[in-house]
């Protein structure tokens, strides 16, 4: 065998006994506390309000991109780019 067939094979062996422990022990490839816990936890109050957090924090990146984005449209239809060879000065 040559040193790259060699390599495959140990990867796949790994890959094998990774997932034969884990089929072995399911209990320990359960959710987190926090999925399975209780919801009055302080871990789950935690992560519940850590979600909220950067939700909020997603919706108002996203919200200013679009509100500027929106602000650019509303502009270059009320202010069009004048042109000195278009007929007017202004491109229709």
């Amino acid at each position: 065998m040559n040193g790259a067939a060699m390599t495959r094979n140990l990867k796949t062996l790994v890959s094998l006994i990774i997932t034969g422990v884990l089929l072995a022990a399911p209990r320990a490839t359960s959710a987190c506390s926090v999925c399975m816990g209780r919801a009055d936890d302080a871990a789950t109050q935690g992560l519940n309000a850590a979600v909220l957090t950067l939700l909020t924090a997603l919706l108002l990146v996203v919200g200013t991109v679009v509100g500027f984005v929106a602000h650019l449209i509303r502009r270059s239809v009320k202010h069009p780019l004048a042109v000195p060879g278009a007929p007017g000065g202004v491109v229709q």
